[in-house]
C-alpha cells in the first residue's frame, strides 16, 4: 500500500478553500477568505470553526487524499482542514449520524491512518451532535462580532456573573475593557459565559450564566 500526498498536505496552510461541487457559503473573518461548504451541517460547523478561540485558521474541502490499496486506488476528500493555537492540525469528516455505517468510519480510519503516518495529521469524524445548540443566527452573530484576542486576562473577572448580555457589556465598559462587545462575545464563544436560551435569538437582554 501506498499514499500519494498532495501540495497542501506539505504545507497545510495552503489548501484549497475553493474547490469541487459546493452549496452553502460564508466569508470567514478569521480566514479573510470566503468558504464553500457542501452541505447545510458543514456550513454549521464552519462557523463553528470560526467562533472558537482554539482555532487559528481552517481550510473548506482542503484537498484530495489518495491511497493505492490492492492495486486499487482509493480517493477521499476530507471536509476541513483546522489549524490550532495548541494541539497539531487535523482533518475534519462531518457527517450526518444518520448516515454513519461501519464502512464509512472503516474507510475514514484506512485514511487517517496513514495521513498521521505521513505528516503526523489524523482525521476526526464530527456529527450534529457535536455542534453547539447556538442557532444560526447567534452563530453568525458571534462570529461577526467577536475579538480574536481577548484584550484582557480571563481571570480578572473572578466571580462576576451578570444575568443579561447587556449588563456583561456594561461591566466590561465600566472595569475592564475598551472593546466590551466584541470581548463580551468572545467570552460567549468560549464557554465562559452561555446563554441560557441558545436557540432563542439573542439580545440586549438574553440571559447569560457563567459557563466554567
Amino acid at each position: 500500500m501506498s499514499v500519494k500526498l498532495g501540495h497542501s498536505m506539505n504545507n497545510k496552510l495552503s489548501a484549497n478553500k475553493h474547490r469541487g461541487r459546493h452549496v452553502y457559503r460564508i466569508y470567514s473573518r478569521k480566514n479573510k477568505a470566503s468558504l464553500k461548504t457542501e452541505s447545510y451541517l458543514e456550513c454549521r460547523f464552519a462557523r463553528v470553526l470560526e467562533i472558537d478561540p482554539c482555532v487559528v485558521a481552517f481550510a473548506a474541502q482542503p484537498e484530495s487524499l489518495h491511497i493505492k490499496l490492492n492495486n486499487k486506488s482509493l480517493r477521499y476528500t476530507p471536509d476541513f482542514l483546522v489549524r490550532y493555537h495548541d494541539r497539531p492540525a487535523e482533518y475534519i469528516e462531518v457527517h450526518s449520524s444518520d448516515l454513519l455505517t461501519p464502512e464509512f468510519i472503516e474507510r475514514v480510519e484506512l485514511f487517517s491512518a496513514y495521513v498521521q503516518d505521513q505528516v503526523g495529521c489524523s482525521i476526526v469524524i464530527k456529527t450534529e451532535q457535536d455542534l453547539p445548540l447556538l442557532n444560526d443566527s447567534n452563530l453568525v452573530l458571534i462570529a461577526d462580532n467577536m475579538n480574536h484576542q481577548l484584550s484582557f486576562a480571563k481571570e480578572r473577572l473572578l466571580t462576576y456573573e451578570p444575568t443579561t448580555f447587556a449588563e456583561l457589556v456594561e461591566y466590561l465598559y465600566t472595569t475592564l475593557s475598551s472593546q466590551p462587545i466584541q470581548d463580551a462575545y468572545y467570552l460567549l464563544a468560549c464557554g465562559y459565559y452561555q446563554l441560557h436560551q441558545p436557540q432563542v435569538l439573542m439580545s440586549a437582554d438574553s440571559p447569560i450564566f457563567r459557563g466554567e
